[in-house]
């Protein structure tokens, strides 16, 4: 389990993902704003959902069409779709 890091303040975070209403949403406010990654790049979706998922659990959705909680890896799973038809 990670600790968060007191001195670093997360409401950018939590503001963005609230404003846009999606996580890739959230990755553009971020980047645009010039905000940081943990690692010192660019958003991208997996990252901010696992800070999402760790520090407000509560923000994202809790379960996916089968009724299972949904992992941060697995959010976006099953929407995206081959131009063939298959997942």
């Amino acid at each position: 389990m990670r600790v968060p890091d007191p001195d670093v303040d997360l409401t950018p975070i939590r503001d963005a993902y609230r404003q846009s209403g999606t996580v890739l949403g959230a990755c553009r406010l971020l980047n645009e704003c010039g905000i940081r990654a943990p690692k010192g790049g660019q958003w991208y979706t997996s990252a901010l959902t696992r800070v999402l998922d760790e520090n407000w659990p509560d923000l994202l959705p809790c379960e996916g069409a089968s009724g299972k909680r949904i992992t941060a890896s697995a959010i976006l799973s099953q929407l995206v779709r081959c131009h063939c038809g298959r997942s």
